[in-house]
């Protein structure tokens, strides 16, 4: 799930916060997987401002507090609804024993379904997921302030990765790799000056950028300022660790 915050002025972001978001995004991403045996992703999550409500979608209010959320009608209908149920606007008691309503909130308050349009309170930031489908994009929306946010992430950390940011400024050396051979010992030592070493990688192919003996990306060289440069054009699946 790719994460884009928009609001870093307001709401920077640790690794271990990224980590905790994405695990709770695996978590929805379970709970909906249990509902349907269509291929479900979740794809993006963006963090914005919540100066106007996203159109299209239906939305529930909660009892107390400032949190909103919002769902494409048809997701509604699909994931969250009683089979009883054929509209939404027929579905007037709380959703707050949903599973699926428990890993979206805060405090599991209860939220009511509303027709008329949602007032948003000032101040407070939108969290937009998108899922697809069957190919076919959804939205899930929640308004919340940043402090619940903050809070949310701090009693909710992932577990696996709540410790990371103690991590984070242990030195690493990169280094770009042009590529490589084998070679006997005794052929090492015949090497002179002026000895040409054909290496196994293409002049066409991308360098190798190597994490602790790890390849986390490739890229092409490029100069900077009169310096060798690497942009990086592909992040390796192994480099997930990372993220995940």
């Amino acid at each position: 799930m790719d994460i884009i915050n928009k609001r870093q002025d307001r709401l920077p972001m640790s690794f271990a916060q990224h980590a905790s978001l994405r695990y709770w995004g695996k978590l929805i991403l379970e709970q909906l997987h249990s509902r349907t045996d269509q291929s479900v992703q979740l794809s993006q999550l963006v963090i914005a401002s919540s100066e106007q409500t996203t159109e299209g979608l239906v939305y529930a209010k909660a009892n107390t507090g400032l949190n909103v959320l919002g769902f494409s009608p048809s997701l509604l209908q699909q994931f969250i609804l009683p089979k009883t149920v054929e509209t939404w606007d027929d579905y007037d008691r709380s959703i707050a024993n949903s599973k699926l309503n428990e890993l979206l909130m805060v405090h599991r308050v209860k939220y009511q379904f509303q027709t008329s349009d949602i007032k948003l309170s000032e101040d407070l930031i939108k969290l937009e997921w998108t899922l697809k489908i069957q190919q076919e994009a959804y939205k899930v929306v929640l308004y919340t302030s940043i402090n619940d946010f903050k809070q949310f992430l701090l009693k909710h950390p992932d577990p696996k990765s709540k410790n990371l940011d103690a991590l984070v400024d242990v030195p690493l050396t990169v280094r770009v790799e042009l590529g490589s051979i084998k070679r006997k010992v005794k052929e090492i030592l015949e090497f002179n000056t002026g000895t040409l070493i054909e290496l196994d990688q293409n002049v066409n192919q991308a360098v190798k950028l190597v994490v602790n003996n790890t390849t986390i990306a490739s890229g092409t060289v490029i100069e900077v300022n009169g310096h060798f440069g690497v942009r990086i054009e592909q992040i390796d699946d192994k480099a997930q660790f990372i993220k995940e």
